[in-house]
């Protein structure tokens, strides 16, 4: 099952999913955003064309999603 921050509707399913709301997500999501391109010099959207693997996440907001995902139930 797939989820992106589409299917987070209400701030209750955002504190549940990032443990953050989903003004400080996309505050957050800017920032990251800005680092992978400062680290990666190119967007997550062109090094998938580069390797041409076929990625389950399209964008640094999805990453980032995944990301505090993994972490919030503290099982890594």
């Amino acid at each position: 099952m797939k989820i992106t921050t589409a299917d987070l509707t209400q701030d209750r399913q955002w504190r549940a999913m990032t443990g953050m709301d989903e003004t400080r997500f996309y505050s957050l999501s800017k920032a990251f955003t800005k680092a992978c391109l400062e680290t990666y010099h190119v967007t997550l959207s062109q090094r998938k064309v580069a390797v041409n693997i076929k990625y389950c996440l399209q964008n640094e907001e999805e990453l980032l999603l995944f990301t505090l995902m993994g972490l919030k139930p503290g099982l890594t």
